[in-house]
């Protein structure tokens, strides 16, 4: 084992904590691949999804590194800190994000758009898509000002700018993710 002490100070050197990433959709395809190359470039994630199962299997592959947090990303700033808190604590690891990767999302409503209906199909793929991805970086903000520091990565789709027939409210929301990064990276 490497001595790390100062020869000048003779104080012991304090070696940093690895990077932490937050990855929103952690079990999805995306989700799943992001976390697992976070993983791999040293850093400790925390995979935020609804599912529990999914999530279990997900930290299976290395509970070292990859933190649990089930959690709709929909939910209000003040849950979303809370929550986050929570995982700090039982890990008993610093209370930092340096990374979040919003790779959650609504599947597609594939309905023609005169018959999508605005309270079923519309509203939640737009809040799930746009309003969870607004929600979560609005959280990790906190930390990521607080430490002067932090990356936000938004998974769009192509749908954003080219789209099919009966896709709207997804196209919408997608697009919408597209505009909001624009705007919050010229405020944050």
């Amino acid at each position: 084992k490497k001595d790390t002490t100062d020869l000048f100070l003779g104080e012991k050197l304090r070696t940093p904590p690895p990077p932490t990433a937050l990855v929103t959709g952690a079990t999805g395809g995306i989700g799943s691949a992001v976390t697992q190359a976070l993983v791999r470039a040293g850093y400790t994630v925390i995979a935020v999804a609804q599912d529990p199962e999914r999530l279990q299997m997900l930290q299976g592959a290395d509970p070292q590194h990859v933190l649990p947090l089930q959690l709709n990303v929909c939910v209000s700033q003040s849950v979303w800190l809370a929550k986050l808190m929570g995982v700090f604590d039982h890990y008993e690891i610093e209370a930092r994000v340096d990374v979040l990767v919003c790779a959650h999302g609504a599947a597609p409503v594939t309905t023609p758009s005169l018959s999508v209906s605005m309270h079923d199909e519309f509203i939640p793929v737009v809040l799930t898509d746009l309003g969870g991805t607004f929600l979560s970086a609005q959280a990790v903000a906190t930390y990521m000002i607080r430490q002067q520091s932090g990356r936000i990565i938004f998974i769009s789709s192509l749908h954003a700018h080219h789209t099919y027939p009966a896709r709207a409210p997804y196209a919408a929301a997608k697009a919408g993710i597209c505009g909001m990064a624009r705007s919050l990276a010229l405020e944050w």
